[in-house]
């Protein structure tokens, strides 16, 4: 459920919320304040050397070891990154579609947006152990097209806090143009009793969501299926 309130001109306050089957019990997963009119990019010049700064390779095969240890198994259509390089708390990833049509017109795939963030990783030196370390808020996000073929991700890491927060800016381009700049994007340790909120029962399982077949009356005569598929 998104909410959307005018502020001023050409802004307003979001919330995303979601609630639970029963009595209505809203809880809110996002907050922020929309504008329509950024100015023109200015954390893409600043990182703009990156993309031709000599950079030591970082093996994908370790990367997506390291996912699947903090039980985060990406499907096919979900491996966008396809080359990570680093150096000190700087990295740069390629990221390409499997599929072309997997761009969104007009918006950035989501598959797009977690590789990037994924990416920002790479310019971490906390990704040991099997607590996974997710995005958990982005300070600033300036969004300015849909991507075109091959996209290129630009990091700069900020430094990891005594509590495990791993701080960065991001910028997402393509071989043309600038398409998305994040500033503040906090990555953070996620234990499994807080993050699946101990009391599920797909908890203790390490799954964050579960489908469960449940049995129900067959239809008598006469009678006629509800809805569609």
């Amino acid at each position: 459920h998104v909410t959307l309130t005018p502020e001023m001109d050409a802004t307003w306050h979001f919330e995303l919320s979601s609630s639970a089957p029963g009595p209505k019990q809203w809880t809110r997963h996002a907050q922020g304040t929309l504008r329509i009119g950024a100015a023109a990019p200015t954390l893409a010049a600043e990182l703009e050397p990156l993309r031709s700064m000599t950079m030591d390779p970082v093996s994908e095969a370790f990367f997506h070891d390291t996912l699947s240890g903090w039980n985060i198994d990406w499907g096919p259509r979900w491996h966008w990154l396809t080359e990570i390089q680093r150096s000190g708390k700087v990295s740069r990833g390629r990221l390409t579609p499997p599929q072309t049509e997997l761009h969104v017109a007009g918006s950035l795939a989501p598959a797009l947006i977690d590789n990037s963030f994924a990416s920002a990783l790479a310019g971490s030196n906390d990704v040991e152990g099997t607590v996974p370390m997710l995005p958990f808020a982005v300070r600033t996000l300036r969004w300015y097209g849909s991507a075109h073929g091959a996209v290129f991700s630009l990091t700069r890491s900020l430094g990891t806090t005594n509590s495990g927060s791993h701080y960065a800016d991001l910028v997402i381009r393509d071989e043309h143009a600038v398409l998305a700049e994040l500033e503040g994007l906090v990555l953070h340790r996620a234990p499994q009793d807080i993050f699946l909120h101990g009391g599920r029962s797909s908890a203790a399982s390490g799954q964050l969501h579960s489908i469960t077949w449940q049995a129900t009356p067959s239809m008598g005569p006469g009678e006629t299926l509800v809805g569609r598929w």
